[in-house]
């Protein structure tokens, strides 16, 4: 029942971040400008903690790759392209492999 209901809340957050993302690109077409302040303080919900969607950004990223920011750009922006344009970050390269069984596993050098 526990899987069920952090299910439904992933998916929860994910229609409200596509909402707002909607809602921010579209305000950015009449504005003639993007900004992501709108969308990096957006409270999210996370294991019974409440945090700014940035943080949450940075989190994620940190667990992938152990580095707050991908490729010198923060991690809200990560973010923002990888739910609104994922196509573009098929082959983004945030994971980070330390274990040689691993690498050798997926053929690729240290």
């Amino acid at each position: 029942m526990k899987a069920k209901t952090n299910t439904i809340k992933r998916i929860f957050i994910i229609l409200l971040l596509a909402i707002t993302g909607a809602t921010v690109i579209a305000g950015a077409d009449s504005h003639s400008s993007f900004s992501l302040d709108e969308l990096q303080r957006i409270i999210i919900l996370e294991n019974g903690r409440k945090k700014p969607l940035d943080t949450y950004a940075q989190n994620i990223l940190k667990q992938f790759s152990g580095r707050g920011t991908y490729q010198r750009t923060p991690a809200i922006q990560w973010l923002a392209h990888v739910l609104f344009e994922p196509l573009s970050t098929v082959d983004d390269k945030i994971f980070l492999i330390n274990h040689p069984d691993v690498l050798s596993a997926l053929n690729m050098a240290p």
